[in-house]
């Protein structure tokens, strides 16, 4: 067999196995083909691939020109397309939720979602593939299938083909040049394309000035994209925000953020997503604002504070987040000026208009820690709170709004409360403001964006949410992302968000994803598992999970 027929047979078998190797992955869905079921562009390509290898096979090479440059044309049609896609999918959203107070949270998740679908590696199968049926069609008419030297007189050019046909020192010498130029090519695209990214990672996002936020992503087991390897964010203004590592989706390692100055705003140890160790925060000069030890997500031991000049400001002891004995308050001269309770500083902060001292308030009051709860009392502090920058206080205040104790029910100030804390990252007030964009009963109903916010709040480890989300998925429900896919991959998406809200402690994820394993929806079906989950949860007496038991053993 000559080198032409060769490379012609290794051309069409390329280009036939880059059809159904990964073009895409999509998140949850998982990776995806280019014959897409029947559905996607490589129904066209199959064909050209059966053509160029008969075609080869009877040595009709110059007809190889029409398939080659055919599947070229298919396969870049397909690439434009599938960027513009990309490309259009926060617009369109925009678009849709225009006028929507909320719609910039949606915005945000849209743009997030495009970003992580990666370009896979089929598509080089199939370069390559339509490269050697091209290269094939254009080894003649200089060289035959042999690249038997045609031309009697020797050019500059022709004799350096010459050589390296008849010297075999220099086809070795060739071949290693070829070696190591593909080995550079290879290092600097797994380079290019991975970045700072763990080997088996894809790079998602982009850095300044086309971008301000950068990840390495994988396929976690449950067939969902968890963020694995180092992470970075940047301000507009393109100085460093945020820089951390991140361990099957959990933050590890240290962390470091700064300000926009570019002077550090706070650092420290996480484990499990969780804040642990010695944590330091400063003030926007760089001056030391507070340090001490934090242990799941609550100050413990000695914290100590600085004025902006350095000087010691409160020596504070804590216990699992409580105050233990007093706190010392010292002026920027360094004069001890009171020795007060949590609740006696607190209230002398929120005088002062401190954010923080109101949220301490705002939080005894409201929780009746230290003091008898009074929501009257707690929506006075948690309002002041709200209003000096503290959003995450914002959700309490649209709690009491929505409670109606101790103010007036007022259903759209409550809506509006948890619109602010969602933006400031408060899950549960993402997953709060859903419900009510589902409902419609206190505010214009919006499907849409009310799936785009249980998103949101199951990515801030809301369970209750994660599970909402799926069960959209589950029924096919109006308004969800990726309603087009099929039903497979709609209940493969279903269980993997029931899965994560059940490891967010959400009782009724769990269910749905022992129901699943009961029908074989969505993952193998395995009735074993699912009596082990509905069981557990029916023998903590939940109705629903035994009912599920019941239906199981009549069928």
């Amino acid at each position: 067999m000559n080198n032409q027929k060769l490379i012609g047979i290794v051309g069409a078998g390329l280009l036939f196995c880059g059809i159904f190797a990964p073009i895409i992955s999509i998140p949850i869905v998982g990776n995806v083909n280019y014959i897409g079921n029947g559905r996607g562009e490589g129904v066209y390509i199959l064909p050209l691939a059966v053509a160029t290898l008969v075609l080869v096979l009877l040595e009709k090479y110059k007809w190889l020109w029409v398939t080659g440059i055919s599947s070229l044309g298919i396969m870049m049609y397909t690439f434009v397309k599938l960027q513009a896609a990309l490309h259009e999918t926060a617009p369109d959203t925009t678009k849709a939720l225009e006028g929507n107070p909320f719609k910039e949270i949606a915005e945000n998740l849209a743009s997030a979602a495009a970003q992580t679908v990666q370009i896979q590696w089929g598509w080089a199968v199939l370069f390559a593939g339509v490269g050697c049926i091209l290269a094939s069609a254009g080894m003649s008419p200089l060289f035959d299938g042999k690249f038997s030297f045609k031309f009697p007189d020797l050019g500059y050019f022709r004799r350096i083909v010459w050589l390296i046909k008849t010297n075999r020192y220099s086809r070795y010498f060739l071949l290693c040049v070829i070696v190591v130029l593909g080995l550079a090519a290879g290092a600097y695209t797994i380079y290019y394309f991975k970045g700072p990214c763990p080997w088996g990672t894809d790079l998602v996002g982009q850095a300044p000035p086309n971008g301000f936020e950068q990840w390495c992503q994988k396929q976690g087991e449950s067939g969902t994209f968890v963020r694995h390897g180092p992470y970075q964010s940047w301000y507009d203004n393109g100085t460093l925000k945020e820089r951390g590592e991140f361990n099957n989706g959990k933050m590890t390692g240290h962390w470091i953020s700064w300000h926009e100055t570019g002077n550090k705003r706070m650092e420290g140890t996480r484990e499990e997503s969780e804040q642990k160790g010695l944590w330091t925060f400063y003030y926007e000069n760089g001056q030391i604002e507070k340090e001490g030890n934090i242990i799941r997500e609550k100050f413990d031991g000695i914290w100590t504070y600085w004025h902006k000049n350095g000087a010691k400001k409160q020596e504070i002891s804590y216990q699992a987040g409580v105050l233990t004995g007093h706190w010392i308050a010292w002026d920027e001269q360094g004069i001890v000026t009171k020795e007060a309770t949590e609740f006696q500083l607190a209230s002398k902060q929120c005088d002062q208009l401190e954010a923080s001292g109101c949220s301490v308030l705002c939080d005894m009051y409201f929780d009746g820690k230290g003091v008898p709860q009074d929501r009257k009392m707690a929506f006075s502090y948690c309002e002041k709170s709200c209003a000096n920058g503290n959003d995450w206080r914002c959700f309490k205040l649209g709690l009491i709004y929505s409670e109606g104790q101790g103010v007036e029910l007022d259903m759209q100030r409550a809506i509006e409360m948890f619109g602010k804390a969602c933006k400031a990252g408060h899950g549960e007030a993402c997953n709060r403001l859903a419900i009510e964009y589902e409902n419609g009963n206190n505010i214009q109903k919006d499907s849409k964006l009310a799936f785009w916010l249980y998103r949101e709040a199951c990515t801030k480890n809301v369970g209750q949410a994660c599970g909402r989300y799926g069960l959209a998925y589950y029924f096919n429900e109006p308004g969800i992302p990726l309603n087009d896919i099929n039903r497979n991959n709609r209940l493969q998406i279903a269980f993997s968000f029931f899965s994560e809200g059940c490891e967010k402690g959400d009782d009724n994820s769990c269910i749905n994803m022992g129901i699943c394993y009961h029908n074989g929806e969505g993952v193998k079906r395995d009735t074993k598992t699912a009596s082990e989950i509905l069981g557990k949860f029916c023998g903590n007496g939940n109705k629903r999970a035994c009912e599920g038991i019941v239906n199981m053993n009549n069928k």
